[in-house]
C-alpha cells in the first residue's frame, strides 16, 4: 500500500510539473559543448538523468523525436507513462510503435531540459527487454531532432565535439568561407538540402545516425562498383550491396570529389540518399534551424 501512494505521489508532481513548468532550458551560458565518441561509427553523447550519465546515440535522422529509451531502461527511471501511443516508419517502411512518456529533466553538457516528452522503443531493432551490449551503447536510446532544434547547433566530428547554442558561437567556429546551403525547417522528413550529382538534382537527408551513405537506385548515376565494407553488409543483413563511388558531388556552391553511396531501395524518408558517417567525419556541420541554414567548413 505504501508502494502506491509513492508512486501515486510521483505521478501526481510529474503532472503538476508539466502543467505548471513548460518544456524549457535553463542555463545562464551562450553555449554548452558536449564530447562526442563513437561506437560502430556511431555519434554518442553522454546524457546526465537522476545523477546518471547514459549514453545515448545523436541522431538528427529521427526526425519527430526529442529521445528515445528503449524498454530496460524505461524501468529504471522515474518516468510518466502517458497513454499515448507513438507510430514511426524505418529505413525498410516497417512500422515501429512506441508509447510515449515525460521525463521531468535531464542534463545535456551545462544545460538543463525539463519535462520532455519522448517515446519508449527499442532503437537499432533489439528485441523487446532485451540490454544492448556494451559494444552498442548507442541501444539505450536516442536525442533525435525535436530536442536538438531548440538550438543552433555545431556538429563537430573531427574534434569529436557537439555544441548546442542559445546565443553567441565559440569563437574558434569563426563559419567564415564555409559553404552555406538551405534546407525547410519545417520538412517533415528532417534536415533535407538538394545537391547534384552528374548534373542530376537530388535531395539528401543529412543524418547522424547513418554510419554510412545510402543512395536509392532510382536515378541512373555512374560510377566505379565495389563491394561493400562488412560493417555495411552487417546492417544491411541480407540485402544486396552496391558502393558506388560517385566522382563529383556539387553541395551548394562547392564540389567534393570520390565521395562513397551504397546503393540501396530504402522506403523511408522520401529523399533520395543520405549525408552520413563517412562525410562527416571530416567536416565540421553548423546548423541554424530558425533561419534552415547548414554551413559545411572548408
Amino acid at each position: 500500500m505504501r508502494n502506491v501512494k509513492l508512486t501515486l505521489s510521483l505521478i501526481f508532481l510529474q503532472i503538476v510539473t508539466l502543467i505548471f513548468y513548460p518544456q524549457y532550458v535553463h542555463s545562464e551560458e551562450n553555449y554548452t559543448e558536449i564530447p562526442l565518441y563513437f561506437s560502430s561509427r556511431i555519434p554518442l553523447v553522454n546524457v546526465e538523468i537522476e545523477n546518471s550519465k547514459i549514453p545515448f546515440m545523436l541522431d538528427t535522422g529521427a526526425a519527430q523525436e526529442s529521445i528515445v529509451i528503449n524498454e530496460s531502461l524505461s524501468k529504471k527511471l522515474k518516468i510518466y507513462k502517458t497513454r499515448e501511443t507513438k507510430k514511426s516508419v524505418d529505413f525498410f517502411g516497417n512500422t515501429q510503435e512506441g508509447k510515449e512518456f515525460i521525463i521531468s529533466s535531464i542534463r545535456l553538457g551545462d544545460f538543463v531540459l525539463h519535462n520532455i516528452k519522448g517515446t519508449i522503443r527499442q532503437p537499432w531493432g533489439l528485441k523487446k527487454n532485451q540490454k544492448a551490449p556494451p559494444a552498442l551503447a548507442f541501444g539505450n536510446g536516442i536525442i533525435g531532432l525535436k530536442l536538438l532544434k531548440k538550438f543552433k547547433i555545431i556538429i563537430d566530428y573531427p574534434h569529436k565535439n557537439l555544441v548546442l547554442i542559445k546565443n553567441k558561437i565559440p569563437p574558434r567556429y569563426t563559419l567564415k568561407n564555409w559553404n552555406v546551403l538551405f534546407f525547410d525547417p519545417q520538412c517533415g522528413d528532417g534536415i533535407v538540402t538538394q545537391a547534384y550529382i552528374q548534373h542530376s538534382l537530388i535531395t539528401l537527408l543529412w543524418d547522424t545516425g547513418a554510419n554510412f551513405m545510402p543512395l536509392h537506385p532510382r536515378h541512373d548515376i555512374r560510377g566505379r562498383i565495389h563491394s561493400c565494407p562488412s560493417y555495411v553488409e552487417k546492417s544491411l543483413d541480407d540485402t544486396i550491396c552496391k558502393m558506388l563511388k560517385v566522382s563529383n558531388l556539387k553541395i551548394g556552391k562547392k564540389e567534393y570529389n570520390n565521395i562513397d553511396f551504397i546503393l540501396v531501395s530504402f522506403q523511408e524518408p522520401k529523399v533520395d540518399g543520405f549525408i552520413g558517417e563517412p562525410f562527416l567525419a571530416k567536416h565540421i556541420i553548423y546548423i541554424d534551424f530558425k533561419k534552415g541554414l547548414l554551413a559545411i567548413s572548408e
